[in-house]
């Protein structure tokens, strides 16, 4: 499925039993997520081809739809990831189980250059340190 598809209840249930991987990460998110967290999440899904951050949906299998009141102006939260990022990442609302979710479609970051985030490069540094 293309990261510009509509994802459907189905795929969200299909989720609820899958494990997380370098393109799907899941956090509750019931009453908010830091705005670091969500550049973070987005940051590392673009460099690894794409995927989606579903918010409102516990962490560990068999997951529930826990709902989320996170980022609840969507249109303000894809202009602010697009002024940052320069991605066009797509939000959608679905209700699950009568439960608010929130699902970041994230497009591959260009090919030509991987993002960076301050914490990826307070990381480099220490590792530079480190050495």
């Amino acid at each position: 499925m293309g990261l510009r598809s509509m994802i459907t209840l189905e795929t969200v249930y299909n989720w609820l039993n899958s494990k997380e991987d370098e393109h799907v990460e899941f956090k509750e998110a019931k009453n908010q997520i830091h705005s670091v967290d969500v550049f973070e999440y987005c940051v590392a899904l673009a460099n690894e081809g794409g995927g989606h951050l579903v918010l409102g949906i516990s962490p560990i299998i068999p997951r529930k739809p826990v709902g989320s009141r996170a980022l609840m102006d969507t249109t303000e939260w894809k202009l602010k990831l697009y002024n940052e990022l320069k991605l066009r990442i797509e939000i959608q609302e679905l209700i699950v189980e009568g439960k608010r979710i929130v699902v970041l479609s994230i497009p591959p970051g260009p090919p030509e250059r991987r993002f960076i985030t301050k914490a990826s490069i307070f990381s480099e540094s220490v590792n530079r340190l480190c050495l």
